[in-house]
């Protein structure tokens, strides 16, 4: 959590890391395929099913000129994203707005770039869900989503697994599914790679707040060696993927 005001996009680099877990990660891999977008021009984005909103956030506080609207869905639990809803309002940002948003029930209004980051494994009809976020997409579309190679996908223990634990209706994605998806596919990346991503996070869970502060630039480093352009083809290589499409 949040522990100070961040006021500059450095700051919110540093909480990303001292959040453990996938955090910074998710955040490096959803500005790779961000800055595609942002080369070529883009006003609007709306960054669907953001959870907490942290790297949504941070992305706002680097890249002022575009309008950020950070949705999640509407629960008795949720939406998560109190606290970066708060600082946005602290730190008085005029870019970013945040709304609940059901992927069902798409509403008229469109973006530029639609970004979604490790949510299509919790929506039982991903076609749909896919087909909706083409429609509010002017341009591109960003999806980061659990790996899974065909034969764990048809492992009845596995989804038994990761249903019980997650709420997962598949244990993941891979290219062919992905091109599938999305037909406009532009590129396609592994990300959380065993011995980069996955391994960083395990070092991290060791750490103390004070010793992630003292090896930050160590840290950060190691977590740059996650961007990779590769495509995993076993769990073996990774545990995550993303997409990059034109709509």
């Amino acid at each position: 959590m949040f522990t100070t005001r961040p006021k500059t996009y450095e700051q919110i680099e540093h909480i990303l890391l001292r959040e453990k877990g996938w955090r910074y990660l998710r955040y490096l891999h959803l500005r790779e395929g961000f800055k595609i977008a942002h080369a070529e021009g883009i006003e609007t984005v709306h960054c669907l099913g953001a959870g907490k909103g942290y790297a949504e956030l941070a992305l706002a506080l680097e890249f002022p000129e575009i309008r950020f609207h950070i949705t999640d869905v509407e629960s008795e639990i949720t939406p998560n994203y109190h606290v970066a809803k708060g600082w946005a309002k602290r730190l008085n940002l005029p870019n970013v707005t945040f709304g609940t948003m059901d992927i069902f029930n798409p509403p008229n209004e469109t973006w530029d770039l639609i970004t979604s980051v490790e949510t299509l494994e919790h929506l039982e009809d991903d076609d749909l869900a896919v087909e909706n976020m083409l429609k509010i997409a002017n341009r591109y579309v960003y999806m980061l989503v659990p790996f899974s190679d065909d034969r764990t996908n048809a492992d009845a223990q596995r989804l038994a697994y990761v249903w019980d634990k997650h709420e997962h209706f598949r244990v993941g994605y891979d290219e062919k599914r992905l091109r599938a998806l999305f037909p406009k596919a532009r590129t396609i990346r592994g990300c959380y790679f065993r011995e980069d991503g996955h391994k960083l996070r395990q070092t991290l869970a060791e750490m103390s707040p004070e010793e992630i502060d003292e090896r930050a630039e160590e840290l950060f480093a190691a977590a740059r060696r996650d961007l990779r352009d590769e495509i995993p083809n076993t769990l073996q290589d990774s545990i995550g993927i993303w997409v990059f499409a034109d709509v």
